[in-house]
């Protein structure tokens, strides 16, 4: 009833970037297993698309002793990579799914694989000795944070080191965590976490 409450204050855009965030956590993304040749997806419109992966699905209830009460993928978006971008039914499903991927890209006769999905984030005043190419520094960030264990996939600099000015002490970088959760608990900590 608090949040019905809040919500109705909320403006249309922020219920829409809610929305489409919560669509975004049902998805999931197939491509093409980089050592097959052939993409048997490629052929195949929507509908059918659609359809082999609720038989993946079915394979996966299967072969696994707990599942999501009857899952299924509600939608198919054809990506210009030849990836496929599959909406399921619900958020379990796809964390699920996302879960026992192995068994999932297996349902596809063995031809695709599963990408991450990632949600960047921009961090500013970062200092300039900070290495965002060392993982450790990736994973005592984590702890310090609150995150779990490999949620910060990948840090970069949005300007590379060399173009800097001299002298300069903080810039700007780019953080890749694998869920909109993780992000959501940064901001509420960020006056506790220093990346340094």
């Amino acid at each position: 009833m608090y949040t019905d409450t809040l919500n109705r204050w909320l403006p249309s855009d922020h219920l829409s970037t809610l929305a489409r965030a919560g669509v975004k956590e049902r998805q999931v993304l197939i491509d093409k297993d980089p050592v097959v040749k052939q993409n048997h997806l490629d052929g195949l419109n929507e509908q059918e698309l659609v359809a082999k992966a609720n038989e993946a699905l079915a394979y996966m209830a299967d072969q696994l002793p707990q599942s999501p009460s009857q899952p299924r993928v509600v939608g198919a978006r054809k990506l210009s990579n030849s990836g496929v971008v599959y909406e399921l039914d619900k958020l379990e499903t796809a964390n699920w799914v996302r879960k026992e991927k192995n068994v999932f890209t297996a349902g596809f006769g063995g031809t695709a694989v599963m990408r991450e999905r990632a949600t960047s984030v921009i961090v500013e005043f970062v200092p300039v000795v900070h290495s965002p190419d060392v993982l450790t520094k990736n994973r005592r960030i984590e702890g310090e944070s609150g995150l779990e264990e490999g949620v910060l996939l990948t840090m970069r600099w949005i300007k590379l080191m060399q173009r800097c000015s001299l002298g300069q002490r903080v810039a700007d970088l780019i953080a890749q965590f694998k869920t909109n959760k993780a992000v959501y608990g940064l901001h509420v900590r960020k006056t506790q976490s220093c990346i340094c």
